[in-house]
């Protein structure tokens, strides 16, 4: 897939989009708005290093090679972050439980 410049009307502010650059670099950004034919958004993260202070920079179309949307989810956001600490707790307690069961038995095995 390659990038074409119509795709940034499909772009909302605060979409996260992946950019792979003419040069085969990727960039990590959140959207902000186009001004004269370039993206400007948050960059924070270039190809594996994450930015420990984001900023605000711009790209040009024409290094752009691939533009990679990916839109946030609330229910999903949501959902990963508060399932994943629940189940986490449920499975904490089910070795609780277990044990504690598994511990009476032998109790009540050895009277």
């Amino acid at each position: 897939m390659f990038f074409e410049p119509r795709q940034i009307s499909r772009i909302k502010e605060g979409d996260s989009l992946m950019v792979i650059a003419s040069n085969s670099k990727k960039y990590y950004l959140i959207y902000s708005e186009s001004v004269n034919d370039s993206i400007q958004g948050l960059f924070w993260k270039f190809e594996n290093q994450t930015f420990e202070f984001p900023s605000s920079r711009r790209i040009a179309f024409s290094e752009i090679e691939e533009l990679r949307v990916r839109k946030f989810n609330l229910g999903t956001t949501l959902g990963v972050g508060i399932g994943v600490p629940v189940m986490s707790l449920v499975i904490y307690w089910g070795v609780i439980v277990h044990q504690a069961v598994s511990d009476l038995e032998d109790y009540l095995d050895d009277n």
